[in-house]
Formats: C-alpha cells, sequence, structure tokens
C-alpha cells in the first residue's frame, strides 16, 4: 500500500509541474490619468511562448488581481482585477535574422485591462507607490537564469502620489512602442528600440 501511495504521490508531482509549464516571455505596465477625479486605466501587455508556452495558461488567466503597495513601507493599499481584452495579436519580428533558420520563435500579446480610483486621500505619500502582479513560469528557452521554468515573472510599476501638498496631480505612465520581435543572434550586431511616449 506504501509503495502505491508513493507512486501515486510522484504521478500528481509531475502533474502539477507541468501545470506550471514554461510561457512567459516578458510584459509591461501602463496607467493612464482618464480625468481630473483621478480616475485610471490600467493596462498590462504580457508577451507569451506561442510556440513552447504551456497552451493551457494561455487561457488561465482570464482575470487577474493586480495589488497596489506603498513604497516606503510595502504596504498592501489596495487590489484590483484586470479582464483579460485580447490574445490574438503577434510580435512580428522586422528583421527575422537567426529566426529565419529556427521556427521555434512566436510571440503572441495577452492584453489586459482595468480601472481604478486612486483617491488624493490616500495616495498622497512623497514616496510614492507601486503595482504589482506575479506569474510563473518563464520561457525554459531563456539561459541567464537557473531553472526558468520554474521562476515566476513580477510585473511592476511605480508610480508618483496623485496629490503633492494639497495640489493635484494628474499623470500618465509612458507607453512603449510595440516590440517588433527581434532576437539578439550570436555573432552579429543588434539593437532595439526602446522609445516610449
Amino acid at each position: 500500500m506504501r509503495n502505491h501511495l508513493f507512486f501515486i504521490f510522484i504521478i500528481c508531482l509531475l502533474t502539477i509541474q507541468s501545470g506550471f509549464s514554461t510561457h512567459i516571455v516578458g510584459g509591461e505596465f501602463q496607467l493612464v490619468s482618464l480625468d481630473n477625479n483621478h480616475n485610471y486605466s490600467v493596462l498590462l501587455n504580457v508577451y507569451f511562448d506561442d510556440i513552447n508556452g504551456y497552451t493551457g495558461a494561455l487561457n488561465s488567466d482570464d482575470v487577474i488581481t493586480v495589488a497596489f503597495y506603498d513604497k516606503s513601507s510595502n504596504q498592501l493599499i489596495k487590489t484590483i482585477q484586470l479582464d483579460k481584452v485580447s490574445q490574438n495579436e503577434f510580435v512580428t519580428p522586422q528583421i527575422p535574422l537567426c529566426v529565419a533558420n529556427n521556427g521555434d520563435f512566436r510571440t503572441r500579446i495577452q492584453r489586459y485591462i482595468g480601472a481604478v480610483q486612486l483617491s488624493p486621500s490616500i495616495f498622497n505619500k512623497p514616496t510614492g507607490y507601486y503595482m504589482l502582479w506575479e506569474r510563473c513560469c518563464r520561457n525554459n528557452h531563456i539561459k541567464n537564469i537557473v531553472a526558468p521554468e520554474s521562476t515566476s515573472t513580477a510585473f511592476y510599476l511605480e508610480f508618483n502620489t496623485v496629490n503633492q501638498n494639497g495640489t493635484p496631480l494628474f499623470n500618465t505612465t509612458p507607453k512603449f512602442n510595440k516590440p517588433f520581435g527581434e532576437v539578439a543572434c550570436i555573432g552579429r550586431p543588434f539593437a532595439f528600440d526602446f522609445s516610449a511616449t
């Protein structure tokens, strides 16, 4: 009986590991001011390994919870939910380079959006705040991280107070240009556009 239980335990561990298979390539948050009442849109782009990623993970996060923290104390202030609004867009390499010889590269963009009010009576510390969402797991083709297939990705954005000395502030974070999917090839020059608006 003990041997049977041990065998079932091993099978369960293997099944759990496959449920946390690799898929995340990267992503970014954006916070957009909507009006003078401190209403904001929160946007998140998650880049998904469409070739090697675990397809169950692609459809598992229809709603995610994002947490807001005080930057000076790391105290949780509030949480909000973001809804997945699309996942049918892809990052397309403009200059294929080594990708042309390697058919295992395609990145899908999962887009999330939600709303939040950043009340001036709460979000008024001059040290600022941050928002965070964490998800396992990283792409297992990453070579500069130990065990990327079991390493989470933390999506993180810092933002300033919305009320400084009684003066309301309405800020929008930079919006990065859509990535073109360039990859760094061994022995070849590489450049990447990090510009934002």
